[in-house]
Order: structure tokens, then sequence, then C-alpha cells
């Protein structure tokens, strides 16, 4: 299957480099055609998480899933019309009726992504990524639909919103947990974020480095200070209106001034607090650090930090915690505030990777919405609903456990369209040529092989 056009050099790159790749230019090509049968071959190892006593679902899964990389619409209407293989009733059975466990199988999905990456040496940069996505929805029938603030849309808008969790190391990311936010019910969105922390920490025991989330959880206090008590690292991003203590303090019951009003009965803290807006506006040039964070395509990301110990209210214990604040000011002047939980002799170089991991769980979401039809199903119930996120975490594992397959056999950098390309290739709607993808994915390559394990690896 050997091409006899000749492989353009992509900018920056000789032809000295470019005739090198072309030395095992067959036998790469022949691998990434097999991508499609060895998506069969992943799928038969989870046969058994869609079995019960009787009856089995297990090639309809491997059907929804498959079209969930190949279809352009991904509903099982439109996907039984273009596999051709399955009707839309078994697939809407599967998702709705059968009798599996989405719950399970999320479970293996979290603990085979965990094995994927220590086998890749990536484990000690393994982290717990929190946060919800949204999905426009019309009508109010659907399972927690709901005008509330919709983020795919920047307003308040109907929708569902769910809470995801993401285990991401080096640049791999995979979404591997989800509830279903119900409004109207006594359970809070922060509620599913700190389930969704202890199972994966605690249940499953997987051994994540830290736990990152957004402002939205950040703030509340109380979920800070349950995962001091676990002893847990984490990377909170909060609010600049937040108020914090910049001096250690004590809990007293302050003396009426004067005669007039009731005697104070409630301790307060005997220091004042601050905003944190307020707070950066104190600091000088050289309050500041410039930081090289991680590795990027563009190069090297670097950003300006700033790095305090502060004190907050434990509201579980009502005496003070301390935590680090880090300041991250970014080259266009946004500034972003978290709180973190590590121990002392973590430099402020980690603290800020940490703070800008939290950028993956974004490309999860891009990667499942855009590749998978993370938000094209259709279907009213919550069973349905979690069905669809775990069918389209286990499909996202397979893509990431082909990025670091061909990053470790072919020393090719594929990102996930590259891989559902390759995959849409030989199907009737997308009739391409193999060898012209290939030499395409082959121009992207990084000029040099250390570039290539920089956006891997990621750490400076």
């Amino acid at each position: 299957m050997r091409s006899s056009k000749k492989i353009a050099p992509a900018r920056g790159k000789s032809w000295g480099y470019l005739k090198k790749q072309k030395v095992n230019h067959e036998s790469k090509v022949q691998d990434v055609s097999l991508i499609s049968n060895r998506f069969s071959s992943f799928f038969k190892g989870y046969d058994e998480h869609f079995r019960s006593s009787t009856r089995t679902v297990a090639g309809t899964a491997q059907w929804y899933g498959r079209g969930l990389m190949t279809t352009r619409r991904r509903n099982c209407q439109s996907m039984a019309m273009e596999l051709g293989a399955v009707n839309d009733q078994q697939l809407h059975h599967m998702l709705t009726q059968a009798k599996w466990d989405a719950g399970q199988l999320m479970d293996r999905v979290t603990a085979d992504f965990e094995q994927l990456i220590e086998d890749h040496g990536l484990s000690g940069d393994l982290a717990l990524l929190m946060d919800e996505s949204s999905f426009p929805k019309k009508g109010k029938h659907s399972a927690g639909v709901s005008r509330q603030y919709c983020g795919q849309r920047g307003k308040v808008n109907n929708c569902q919103v769910g809470v995801f969790g993401a285990l991401s190391a080096g640049s791999i990311v995979n979404l591997v947990q989800a509830k279903l936010y119900q409004p109207g019910k006594a359970v809070s969105k922060i509620d599913y974020a700190q389930a969704i922390i202890k199972h994966v920490t605690e249940d499953l025991k997987k051994a994540g480095q830290w736990v990152c989330f957004d402002a939205f959880y950040g703030q509340d206090t109380a979920l800070l200070a349950s995962l001091v008590k676990a002893r847990m690292e984490f990377v909170a991003d909060v609010p600049d209106r937040h108020r914090k203590w910049l001096k250690p303090f004590q809990m007293r019951v302050p003396k009426r001034a004067g005669n007039r009003g009731r005697q104070p009965i409630h301790a307060r803290p005997t220091e004042p607090s601050v905003s944190l807006r307020e707070y950066v506006r104190s600091l000088g040039r050289k309050d500041w650090r410039t930081i090289v964070v991680r590795h990027q395509s563009r190069g090297k990301l670097k950003a300006k930090f700033h790095r305090k110990d502060v004190y907050l209210l434990n509201p579980l214990t009502g005496k003070r915690m301390k935590l680090i604040l880090l300041i991250g000011k970014d080259p266009d002047g946004t500034i972003k505030y978290s709180l973190c939980k590590a121990p002392k002799y973590v430099r402020t170089r980690t603290l800020a990777y940490r703070q800008c991991k939290r950028y993956f769980v974004e490309q999860s979401f891009r990667e499942g919405k855009m590749g998978l039809g993370l938000n094209e199903y259709q279907t009213r119930s919550e069973l349905g609903w979690v069905r669809h996120m775990a069918l389209c975490m286990l499909t996202q594992l397979f893509i990431n456990t082909e990025k670091l397959r061909h990053k470790t056999r072919n020393r090719l950098k594929l990102s996930a369209g590259d891989i559902l390309r390759l995959i849409q290739c030989k199907t009737v709607f997308y009739e391409n040529d193999i060898d012209k993808l290939f030499r395409m994915i082959l121009r992207k390559q990084p000029f040099r092989q250390r570039s290539l394990e920089n956006l891997f690896n990621l750490r400076i």
C-alpha cells in the first residue's frame, strides 16, 4: 500500500526529516488502518457489563459506540439509518430498558484509565478534575430540565446540567463519572461533586495526586473543609470578591462598645479580613514571579504568579484553617485566584502547573461534544442520560488508548479528531483515502522528538 506521491515538507521541516518519517510509512499506514478493527476487540473486553442472567445487549452497545464515532448525528434514529446493522428500537431499548449498570461501567472506565496512565509512566501527574456541563433542551418532560444557567448558551436557558469528574495525566484526559443535576431536589451540584470525589478516592481507591475545580465549587468553604479533613490536596478557583484573613486569628466573643444594645454572644475573628480584589491591588512588581507553567503546541506557557498563606474559617470545626492563596496573571491581564492545599515543600511552580491543569476538563468536554455526540442524545429519562454518558466515556477511553499506542509504537501525535477521521474514512459517508489522510497527519507532527514528548508529558 505504498503511495507514489511525495510528502510535501511542512513549514520548518526539511526533506531529510520527512525522509526519515517515510522509512516506516507503509507499516504505520497499515497500523492506523486497523483502528476500526481494534475497536471491536476493545469493546469485547466490556461485554460482561452489558449482560444479565438471561440476555445480553453487548452487540447493540458496540454498535452504539461505533455510531458515536462515525455517524453525522448521534441519536438512535440517525445512527440506525447510517449504520444499517441495527434498528433504532434496539438502540433505544439498550439505552433505556435493558438491564445493565452504567455506574459499574463508569467505575471500570475509571480503573482502566488509571491503569493505562500507569503503564505509560504518567501516574505521578494523575489529577481528578471536577466541572459541570450544560445541554440545551426543548420542552419540559426530560429529567432534570428547567430554566437554569446554560454555559453553552452563556445565559439562563432551558437545559439539563450534569456534574462530571475527569481524570487527567499529561495531556491525556478522560471523563469517568457523571451525575445529572435535578433542580428542586435537596441534593445540590456541590453535593454531587463531593459524592464523586469521595467515590473515586475512597470507594474506588484511585490515587489521584490532587483535585481541581472552578470557582463555583471553590467558593463553598464546607467543600474545602471536607477535603482538608480527608487530607486531600486540591486547587480550587475562587471569585475575587471572597474575603480571606492574611494573619492567624482567634475566635473570641467581642465586648460590647458602650452600654447600649445587646451583649454579643457569638465568637468572631480577632483579625480583619480582606477581599482578594483589594489584596491584589496592594501588590507591587516585586511581589510577582514569572513562571514557565507547561508546554503547549505553540511553545512554553508563561504567566506571573503570587503566593501567600491565608486563613479561612472552617465551618465544620468553627476554627481557622490555613491554605495557600495562588494568584495567576496572564499576559493579557486576566487574573485568576485559587486556594490550594499542599505540603509546605511544594514549589510555586508546581502549584502554578496545577492551577492551569483545569484547562483539560474543558478539552474533554470539547472532544466529547464535537467528536462523540456527548450532547446529541435523545432520551428523556435519567437512566438513559447516564447510560449515554457512560458509553461516551468508554468510547473516549478507546480514543485515549489509541493516542498513547501511536505515540509509543509509531512516534506519532494523534488528536481525537485524527483518530475519528481515520475510523470514519472507511464508512460509506466518509470515503477518503487513508494514505492521503495519513500524509496530512504526518505534516502536523512536531519537528523534534523532544517536542512530541513535551506535548504528552507537559511538565517543564
